[in-house]
């Protein structure tokens, strides 16, 4: 999955421990125990690699902020939070709505970033 440098830079520091995204079609195949591969948007060869633990069902994004500090997600506050519909419509979330869900990731190890893959075992959560 490809994620932009500011979340990407987020996830590699611990800053950022939730990244959203819908449950669309692409996102329905991932399974408790895969492995899931975030590329920078731009660079595709620095990534962060992170195993799925569990499996959670939001119907709206507003849902799934409630539930976590928007400090997990790398945002001040819901309302910042919210600037989601910048990458995703109202209408693709009401397609979604039964669907959205988040995805609980560990051991977060990144490659081709300059770092020793073993240096951050911080757990990464992703939202979908």
């Amino acid at each position: 999955m490809k994620i932009q440098a500011a979340p990407f830079a987020q996830i590699k520091s611990g800053q950022k421990i939730i990244e959203s995204r819908l449950f669309d079609e692409k996102r329905q195949r991932i399974n408790v125990g895969d492995e899931i591969e975030f590329s920078l948007a731009g660079d595709s060869t620095q990534i962060i690699k992170a195993e799925v633990l569990g499996l959670s069902i939001y119907e709206t994004f507003s849902d799934l902020f409630d539930s976590f500090p928007a400090s997990m997600f790398g945002g001040k506050d819901k309302e910042d939070l919210m600037s989601i519909y910048q990458y995703y419509s109202k209408e693709e979330e009401q397609k979604y709505k039964e669907q959205l869900a988040h995805k609980f990731f560990s051991g977060a190890v990144f490659a081709n970033s300059g770092r020793d893959e073993n240096e951050n075992n911080s757990p990464c959560i992703i939202m979908m």
